[in-house]
């Protein structure tokens, strides 16, 4: 029988694998296949019917829908990308359940915004150029993965 942090840190590590795989896809194609975003919903279902039960299935769901909700008005004026949204939706639900609770889910959006800003700001002062690029955001949610790791 494995004891609760042993099955938490296995948890964080798949949650870890989907988002390198997303990455790689993001850096190679700049999108997150649908393919890894179902497996993902399946990662969150599973890890919240294990903690939870069969109301794990309802926790997952309303936790997985608020981002959508949410992010929806970045993806309308072109801010964020539709599998970006997704990536959020599938990491909210699994880090609530691996990491704490709701406020862990708005932590991650918070951070990794606040993560991608800095590189952009960053950037504008290296190139001396302020112009329109393609970001992958991936990246910047990880970014918030690993730091909402050591909070």
């Amino acid at each position: 029988m494995l004891t609760r942090t042993e099955v938490i840190d296995t948890y964080s590590f798949m949650v870890w694998c989907l988002l390198v795989c997303a990455n790689v896809c993001d850096a190679k194609y700049y999108r997150v296949p649908n393919e890894l975003i179902g497996l993902g919903y399946l990662l969150g279902i599973h890890i919240h019917v294990m903690s939870y039960g069969a109301k794990g299935l309802v926790i997952f769901m309303v936790k997985a829908v608020i981002p959508i909700l949410l992010l929806y008005l970045l993806y309308v004026i072109d801010g964020l990308g539709a599998g970006d949204i997704k990536l959020y939706s599938v990491i909210t639900g699994c880090t609530s359940a691996v990491v704490g609770t709701m406020e862990s889910m708005l932590l991650l959006v918070t951070l990794s915004i606040f993560i991608a800003g800095a590189a952009i700001v960053l950037r504008c002062f290296k190139e001396k150029r302020l112009d329109r690029r393609k970001l992958h955001f991936s990246f910047y949610i990880t970014a918030a993965f690993y730091t909402m790791q050591w909070l």
